[in-house]
């Protein structure tokens, strides 16, 4: 299973690189709001930055509606880095552009799916990511690792080339269950990924280990 980082945060992207287990990143215009951004220059720029420092695929969310203005967003994030790929939410002109970019050879994300007939289309269109929300759907009763389980098993049924991004992911136990499912790729926040990394009891082990050192480094005179 792959590891994005969900953020537009360029220190979180140089932390988590340094980790070691980074292989993408994606962002949306809630997140990159929170960076202070300036104006679309900026924006690209910002982009530019976070594909340099991580040298990971960077999915990049754009904000039009219609047709024409998607594809000339997306052509445009396309164009200031190799590693950008241009997020579209799956609605009907989505779906059109999934399908232009498919020809052109510009790696898109298929986003803010929420069935897996949704993800099914984007995967037939030829988006390269296609990205069910667990979390939102869990927070309104709806079963998100059962929708997710049911996508994975379509997608293996065609052989799909797309890769399901399991995103909106919230708590360490979605994270377990979706690896058991096989899941592609899990996008997660920073805070989580490093609450993977962690745990009481391993620290615990840590300080016993070295305080008995520290006993054998510096035996007690009689």
């Amino acid at each position: 299973m792959k590891i994005f980082l969900d953020s537009g945060n360029l220190e979180e992207v140089k932390k988590v690189k340094n980790l070691g287990v980074l292989k993408g990143i994606t962002t949306n215009p809630t997140l990159i709001a929170k960076e202070k951004i300036n104006g679309r220059k900026d924006f690209l720029n910002h982009i530019k930055n976070m594909c340099d420092i991580s040298q990971v695929p960077v999915s990049a969310e754009i904000v039009s509606l219609e047709l024409n203005s998607i594809i000339e967003e997306g052509e445009e994030l396309h164009s200031i880095h190799p590693n950008v790929v241009v997020k579209i939410p799956l609605n009907e002109s989505g779906l059109q552009a999934i399908h232009y970019f498919q020809q052109k050879n510009i790696a898109t994300n298929a986003t803010v799916i929420f069935s897996p007939l949704q993800g099914m289309l984007a995967a037939i269109n030829g988006a390269d990511y296609v990205s069910p929300y667990i979390g939102r759907l869990d927070d309104i009763g709806h079963n998100g690792l059962g929708q997710t389980k049911k996508l994975i098993t379509i997608f293996n049924n065609y052989q799909f080339k797309s890769e399901i991004i399991a995103a909106s992911v919230k708590t360490i136990f979605q994270i377990i269950n979706l690896s058991e499912l096989g899941v592609h790729i899990v996008t997660l926040p920073y805070t989580l990924i490093m609450e993977m990394l962690y745990h009481p009891l391993t620290d615990i082990g840590i300080e016993k280990f070295l305080k008995d050192w520290r006993s054998v480094e510096q035996p007690n005179e009689k």
